[in-house]
């Protein structure tokens, strides 16, 4: 949680966020973010309840969907592919629930503790640390003790995928990554995705010599950023060889590598 608020997100305790426990998103926030960002429905705030409630039907779907493709849906509308007629003679128009063009009009919150009780569950999952932009969750994070050697990041790992995402599939709509650590590793992971498949976030370059495994990672993804860059243009979904949609994050190196590419082709550097 430190390092996060270092990072420039905000820490709120859970208990301070309204919200019902059935409830993944802290609707007040979102809608508050919806009125800040989109002119059209700052003109006309009750169209941020129109879009709330459009978002309500790809979560409540989840349970029988899926969580893969309601988090496939759902990104349509992070990344703000998706138009309603707010314009001029009912014309279409983008909305944004994440202003990718400046970033500082996003809230980023920080909380630990989240509980969530499904509607389809009697059991509830409490998770360790929830990460929020704009009200909506966005990453979960399970975190273990360093001093219980039979306790690593994949104990954390699988609490998320058998545990959370099993009991409380709401939460996983709008979820960009997993993460988890027991203080010496860290993982990242998306929904629904293979212990095999989680991946270390590593300093190929160097770049930050002075920062430990666990540090560097939440350093550079957690970045504003950063992070909104890999739900922007790093994570594609498609379907596995029994034609299951699954959804596949880049590898740190992946990241690295294409931006330098495309940060070279904007320079007009001729290829070496």
């Amino acid at each position: 949680r430190d390092l996060l608020v270092q990072n420039k997100w905000t820490f709120v305790p859970s208990n301070q966020l309204i919200r019902k426990n059935s409830d993944p998103i802290v609707e007040n926030k979102l809608k508050e973010a919806l009125i800040k960002i989109n002119p059209e429905i700052n003109q006309v705030p009750s169209r941020a309840d129109e879009v709330i409630r459009r978002l309500r039907e790809i979560i409540v779907n989840a349970k029988h969907r899926g969580i893969v493709r309601a988090n496939e849906e759902f990104f349509e509308w992070l990344r703000g592919e998706k138009t309603m007629p707010f314009g001029e003679n009912d014309e279409h128009v983008p909305v944004k629930l994440i202003d990718f063009d400046n970033i500082s009009a996003n809230e980023f919150i920080v909380t630990i503790e989240y509980i969530m009780n499904s509607k389809d569950s009697d059991k509830g999952t409490r998770e360790d640390i929830v990460l929020l932009i704009n009200g909506l969750p966005v990453s979960i994070g399970e975190c273990k003790s360093p001093v219980n050697s039979s306790v690593s990041w994949i104990t954390g790992a699988k609490q998320i995928l058998d545990e959370y995402e099993t009991r409380a599939p709401e939460l996983f709509v709008s979820n960009v990554f997993n993460f988890a650590t027991e203080g010496k590793e860290f993982k990242y992971g998306t929904i629904k995705c293979p212990l095999d498949k989680w991946a270390s976030w590593r300093d190929f370059e160097g770049k930050y010599k002075s920062l430990d495994n666990i540090q560097y990672p939440i350093h550079e993804m957690f970045n504003h950023e950063v992070f909104l860059d890999l739900l922007k243009n790093f994570i594609i979904f498609t379907s596995d060889n029994d034609n299951r949609r699954i959804k596949v994050i880049c590898r740190s190196q992946q990241y690295d590598a294409t931006n330098k590419i495309v940060e070279r082709v904007k320079e007009g550097k001729i290829k070496k």
